[in-house]
């Protein structure tokens, strides 16, 4: 059991729509003593305040309950440096405070964001969670910056045939 995940997915609130990964890098899964990454729940739309940008691989789900469709996100996220220990980190949903979906890509594949999709499917099943059709899985972070107020950000995962997205901060 990975601590704090219950408790996190359970307050995943009615509107969410989806899941995140979260963790996705090796370093820092030994750093915590993990066996993989973690799961926190997406912010509803609405107006976020962020320093940091990952730009990520996003997955909708479709009513088979596989990945329908891959397109490109931007996830907002803030690192509180006071938050050390991986319980705080889980109790802040892993410094996640929202997302930018791209359009989906009907029929794409990927094979990292599939794995992380079935590892956000085991997470959420192993701690009283589930992978409901519709809900949306960014994947993990394939870069991360700092948000410069002003200049746009743009996720082009053109050569990936996912499309691009874009969020002027």
């Amino acid at each position: 059991m990975i601590p704090g995940q219950r408790e996190l997915i359970a307050r995943a609130p009615g509107d969410s729509p989806g899941w995140k990964i979260g963790f996705n890098i090796p370093a820092a899964q030994e750093h915590f003593g993990l066996d993989g990454p973690v799961v926190g729940y997406l912010a509803p739309p609405g107006p976020v305040e962020a320093a940091i940008w990952e730009y990520e691989i996003a997955a909708w789900i479709g009513t088979d309950g596989g990945i329908a469709a891959l397109g490109p996100a931007i996830e907002l996220v803030t690192i509180d440096p006071s938050k050390e220990r991986l319980e705080e980190i889980m109790a802040g949903n892993i410094h996640h405070r929202g997302v930018i979906l791209g359009d989906p890509v009907v029929g794409a594949q990927h094979e990292t964001a599939t794995e992380m999709v079935e590892r956000a499917r085991l997470v959420l099943a192993d701690h009283g969670g589930e992978l409901r059709p519709g809900a949306v899985v960014i994947t993990g972070a394939l870069e991360v910056g700092e948000i410069v107020p002003g200049e746009p950000l743009t996720n082009d995962l053109s050569e990936l045939h996912l499309g691009s997205v874009s969020h002027r901060p």
